[in-house]
């Protein structure tokens, strides 16, 4: 069993984030088994990498709001990073920082989608 996973979000969130939840859920249980874990955010998703991408989101047949899992996710140790290019779409529209840049949450990096490619030979990837 591998020490370090991969979970790739390239979800449109028009489920009302129940796959977001199901991905953070997994993320979540491997955290808990002593698993370092990555939550790589792509494509829509990229907005869940920002402060209010998760605001109002509370999936169907779930008992916390999105923003519940991402934030135990953080604090849990988990890594959340988000596509460069997928930021620039997606999250344009959204708060700005001093920057005038979209905020990030605390804690989340943008990388380049050859990340994912970099980790495929070493970590199991999960894509949602």
């Amino acid at each position: 069993m591998s020490d370090r996973l991969l979970v790739v979000l390239a979800d449109s969130l028009a489920d009302g984030g129940r796959k977001a939840a199901i991905a953070f859920g997994v993320a979540l249980a491997a955290l808990s088994n002593g698993t370092a874990v990555h939550v790589f955010l792509s494509l829509e998703s990229a907005r869940l990498g920002t402060p209010t991408g998760a605001d109002g989101i509370q999936p169907r047949g779930f008992s916390e709001p999105l923003n519940e899992y991402i934030r135990h996710f953080a604090e849990l140790g988990g890594k959340l990073e988000v596509c460069s290019s997928c930021f620039e779409e997606y999250c344009r529209s959204l708060p700005k920082d001093e920057r005038g840049r979209p905020e990030l949450r605390a804690g989340t990096t943008i990388r380049s989608l050859g990340i994912v490619a970099e980790r495929a030979g070493t970590m199991p990837i999960l894509t949602f």
